[in-house]
This record gives C-alpha cells, sequence and structure tokens, in this order.
C-alpha cells in the first residue's frame, strides 16, 4: 500500500511498522479515498483500507471488534480468526484450572450476525482480555480493529474497577504483541521482513475518551489524528470526480476552473463523505456544472422553501395595494 495522499496515511505508512497499539482519532466515520498511482481506484469505509492495509502485510487473521457484533473476521468468507480466539479461551480456561486457579471468566455466545459468524463477549473487561489473548498468543499473525473505542467508558477519569481492568488487557496486549513468523518469508518471497507483529488500531472519537494513564508514557502506541480535508486536499478528490458532473467533459477550461474553485471554497469543513454527497445530488437532480453552488446549497440545508414561488399571478398584481394598506 502507498504511503497515500493523506498526513494521516503517511503517518500510518511510518508508524505502522513500528508500533503494536495505534489510536486513531478525529475523522474516523469518513470514507477514504485510494489511490493507485494518480488517480482514485476506489472509496473505502475505513474498516476496508485497514483490512486492506492489514492483508499487504500479509496477516493471517484479520478481525473487528465492536459492542453490537463481538468479535467478527473481516474479508474474505472465513472464520479462523473466531475459531481462534475461542480455542484460545479455550485453553486460558484448561490453564487456570489446571493451576487451581480460579477461572478467568471469558464468557461469551457464537451467534450469526448477517453473514458473519461472530463471538460476542458477555462484557467488556472480557473483550479487553480476548483481545489481549489474541494480541500475545495467537498462533497466526493477527490484526485487529476495535471499532467505537469511545464508547467503552462512560468517564475516562472516573473508572469502575472492570473499566480500569479492560484498558489494563489492552495495554498487556500491546506490551507483550507476539512476533509471528511470516508465512512467505519462509519461503523467500515476503517484501515487508521476516517477522510480523500482531497490531490492533482502537477507532476513538477524540483522545480525551481514553483514560489518560493508558495512553501516556506507552512506547508502544501510537496517536494518529485523521483531519477533515483541507482546501488542497478537497481540490484533488473533486478534480477527481468531476467528470461526473453534467457539462464537465464538455466544457471549456476556464468553465472548469470556475466549476472547481467555486466547488472546494463552499465547501469548508465537508468530509469525503460529504463532497461525494453532493456529487450524488447532483448528479440525481441533474445539475450542470455551472449550477454546483445549488447542489452544496441543497446537502448543507435542505430543501428551501420559496414563499415568491407559492404566490399566483393575481395575488402579485394587489401585492402593492396590500402592502400600502398595512404600511398605512
Amino acid at each position: 500500500m502507498s504511503a497515500g495522499k493523506n498526513k494521516w496515511e503517511r503517518e500510518l505508512a511510518v508508524f505502522g511498522q513500528l508500533n503494536s497499539a495505534i489510536v486513531l482519532t478525529g475523522n474516523i466515520y469518513d470514507i477514504v479515498p485510494y489511490y493507485k498511482g494518480d488517480k482514485i481506484a476506489a472509496l473505502y469505509t475505513l474498516e476496508q483500507y485497514l483490512y486492506r492495509y492489514f492483508r499487504e502485510r500479509q496477516y493471517q487473521n484479520i478481525l473487528g471488534y465492536d459492542m453490537v457484533q463481538g468479535f467478527y473476521d473481516i474479508g474474505e468468507n472465513t472464520d479462523s480468526g473466531v475459531q481462534e480466539l475461542a480455542e484460545l479461551i479455550r485453553e486460558d480456561r484448561q490453564n487456570a484450572k489446571s493451576s487451581g486457579q480460579e477461572p478467568p471468566g471469558l464468557n461469551y455466545t457464537l451467534h450469526q450476525y448477517g453473514n458473519q459468524r461472530c463471538l460476542a463477549p458477555d462484557s467488556i473487561e472480557d473483550a479487553a482480555h480476548m483481545i489481549q489473548l489474541l494480541m500475545n498468543h495467537s498462533r497466526k499473525s493477527t490484526g485487529l480493529i476495535v471499532q467505537f473505542t469511545s464508547q467503552m467508558v462512560a468517564r475516562p477519569d472516573d473508572l469502575s474497577v472492570d473499566e480500569r481492568m479492560a484498558f489494563l488487557y489492552l495495554r498487556r496486549g500491546a506490551e507483550k504483541a507476539r512476533r509471528l513468523q511470516n508465512a512467505s518469508q519462509e519461503a523467500g518471497t515476503s517484501r515487508h521482513g521476516g517477522v510480523t507483529v500482531n497490531q490492533m488500531f482502537l477507532l476513538t472519537d477524540k483522545l480525551n475518551d481514553l483514560p489518560a494513564w493508558f495512553y501516556l508514557a506507552f512506547p508502544q502506541l501510537k496517536i494518529i489524528h485523521i483531519e477533515k480535508p483541507d482546501y488542497r486536499t478537497r481540490e484533488e478528490f473533486i478534480r477527481q470526480m468531476a467528470g461526473y458532473f453534467n457539462g464537465y467533459q464538455t466544457a471549456e477550461p476556464e468553465q472548469k476552473k470556475i466549476f472547481l474553485d467555486r466547488f472546494v471554497g463552499q465547501t469548508e469543513g465537508f468530509t469525503f463523505t460529504d463532497l461525494n454527497n453532493v456529487r450524488i445530488i447532483a448528479q440525481k437532480q441533474r445539475y450542470g456544472i455551472q449550477h454546483v453552488d445549488r447542489a452544496v446549497m441543497l446537502y448543507r440545508h435542505g430543501v428551501q422553501e420559496n414563499p415568491w414561488t407559492q404566490m399566483n399571478a393575481e395575488e402579485l398584481s394587489f401585492l402593492e395595494e396590500k402592502i400600502g394598506k398595512q404600511v398605512l
């Protein structure tokens, strides 16, 4: 995967090789343009983008976790990651039993969510404990994407005992992340070095949604902030999408420049999702490039009622007389 056009993608290309835990904050619900060379090849969700990131680094199991579904395999029709997690839980219980220790809990249910087989822990603490098991003991290289991390606790500065344990499990998972020999490296074909370190991404709205002690003085963790697209980034994205607008292909260079300047200038603060939605509105409403401002206004403010368009010609003919009476 190339370093990408955005600052956070360039940071990921560097620190993804160094850190076993990465917190992604900010604009995490937006789509991500994926470039091949200078062209946009696809629009991904962040989960899809990170899945591709792991696949290109030859991770064998790639799992997602959220509090609704639990753990699930991402990508191809497989449940090898969920299967390995269930096996690790069974082994952990057996080890505790054989050593006379209290059973570790780790309660869960298996269920079907759409086409996915999911393993749903009974609590946030159990979920974090399972992440630690995967990070430290998996037999296959494992990439984890933890969604909605901000919703794991209500008050990060006043954690319950269970919540504190959950973040301790996450921290221990990153600190002792297992390093595994890359399967293709054994055949001498790996392009990413011989060892893969288990890695997890924590997707978080804001950094202060996490307890400060969790991410401070934590060398295995890197925080990367995803910004909304700035002027130049929006300009590049819109230029790539301009061909979808009526009249752009046949427009004169000056008309294209006016369209681009107007579109970029009127969309300050927009995400890539917003920009793409404006494009869809313009297509459905059949707005040409000269009316891109109408598509932006419609998306930003919704349908606006104009009272003047609701008056018939007879009412307009007596309007001056009515205003005169009201003034007097």
